[in-house]
C-alpha cells in the first residue's frame, strides 16, 4: 500500500488505521449496530461512495452480543455498503480465513478498482492478487 494510500477498516478497526498510519477518508470509523442506529446506515454508506478509500480491510468481528449476524449479511447491518464494496473493490491479500463468514479469524485487504473519467468502475484483474493462506 502506498504511503499516501487511504484505508477503511470494516466493520471496525481504528487501531489498524493508527498502526499502519493510514487515514480513513470517511468519518465512519466504526460500523457497530449501535453506531448505525445513531448515524444511519444510508448516510454512512454515502460517505464511502463520496470519499472512497483506496483500500478496505475486512476484519473478522463477532457481533453476536448485538443480536445480529455478520456485517454485510443483514439488511440492517451493512448489506448496502458491502454490495458497493463488491462492485468497486478487488481482493488483493488474505490473512487466515475469509472474514465475516464463519467465526474463524481472518483479515482481507481489498483495493479500489480504477474508474474511468466518467466515474464508472473499470473491471479488470489486478496483478499480484494471490491470496496466501
Amino acid at each position: 500500500m502506498p504511503r499516501d494510500g487511504t484505508l477503511a477498516v470494516l466493520p471496525e478497526g481504528t487501531t489498524i488505521n493508527y498502526l499502519s498510519r493510514r487515514a480513513n477518508p470517511t468519518p465512519c470509523l466504526d460500523w457497530s449496530p449501535t453506531v448505525l442506529t445513531v448515524f444511519g446506515q444510508a448516510g454512512m454508506t454515502a460517505a464511502f461512495e463520496n470519499h472512497p478509500p483506496d483500500y478496505i480491510c475486512l476484519v473478522e468481528r463477532d457481533t453476536s452480543e448485538f443480536g445480529v449476524g455478520y456485517f454485510g449479511h443483514s439488511p440492517g447491518y451493512g448489506v448496502d455498503l458491502m454490495q458497493w464494496v463488491k462492485e468497486n473493490y478487488q481482493p488483493v491479500y488474505l490473512i487466515g480465513h475469509e472474514p465475516l463468514q464463519n467465526g474463524m479469524f481472518g483479515i482481507e485487504l481489498l483495493k479500489r478498482l480504477p474508474s474511468d473519467e466518467a466515474g464508472n468502475t473499470v473491471n479488470f484483474v489486478l496483478p499480484n492478487t494471490t491470496r496466501p493462506h
